[in-house]
């Protein structure tokens, strides 16, 4: 903590003549902003409202689109899990758990 350097923040009116302030204003209109400011439908490219924010970053992590409307909830479900790898295989269940898992699907 002790060779931590001090740090001055200086509040500046917008437009001041203060050494720096010309080049400060330059490099920060030279920096990319986030795509979610720059290339986002409605609004003029900007993200106002919460929801908008975050159905933005949702999508975003988003790997696969989402069910059909067709789909009812279990076969949705089914195919979220399939997806995601995550769906309930006898097979690998018994390779994961030999003891507590019967290799053969009940249904077939």
């Amino acid at each position: 903590m002790e060779n931590l350097p001090t740090v001055t923040l200086l509040w500046v009116p917008a437009h001041a003549t203060l050494e720096g302030n010309e080049e400060a204003c330059a490099l920060t209109n030279q920096t990319n902003l986030p795509v979610a400011f720059t290339d986002t439908p409605g609004n003029g490219g900007r993200l106002l409202k919460y929801w908008e924010i975050l159905n933005y970053y949702r999508e975003g992590r988003r790997s696969y689109p989402g069910p059909h409307q067709s789909l009812d909830r279990k076969q949705a479900v089914a195919l979220r899990l399939l997806q995601t790898n995550s769906f309930p295989i006898p097979v690998l269940y018994h390779q994961m758990y030999p003891d507590l898992c019967d290799p053969k699907c009940k249904f077939c």
